[in-house]
């Protein structure tokens, strides 16, 4: 229940993951809790993850911001509820990335271990 200090620190000393430094500092600067409590709310929910939510186009929005600004390359999925939420994503999310060309279109790329020269794990 303690006060937030003033400052989270510099980033450049976090010996942590640095996006998520990052993205805590934004929630703070964003939503302004006052106590170490109240952020810890606010993280419960997104576990300190960016949360979007919204129409298809509304999270395509997003997704193309953070990756035309640099701020990302690759983004993990953390559907709240599977299979369903997955299944909206890629059913409505996926062409609007493609029709804005931050998806490939077209047949997919061999698997990883075919394209690092490596043998295939024997079933």
């Amino acid at each position: 229940d303690g006060p937030l200090p003033p400052q989270l620190g510099d980033v450049a000393q976090f010996e942590g993951i640095r996006s998520r430094f990052g993205v805590i500092a934004d929630m703070i600067a964003r939503e302004q809790p006052r106590t170490v409590r109240a952020l810890l709310h606010l993280l419960a929910g997104s576990r300190g993850h960016a949360t979007v939510a919204g129409t298809p186009s509304d999270i395509a929005d997003h997704i193309e911001h953070w990756h035309s600004s640099g701020a990302a390359d690759g983004f993990m999925l953390m559907p709240h509820l599977l299979p369903r939420d997955l299944d909206i994503f890629v059913d409505a999310v996926v062409p609007l990335l493609r029709q804005r060309g931050l998806r490939p279109t077209g047949r997919r790329r061999a698997p990883l271990r075919e394209r690092l020269g490596l043998a295939p794990l024997s079933s």
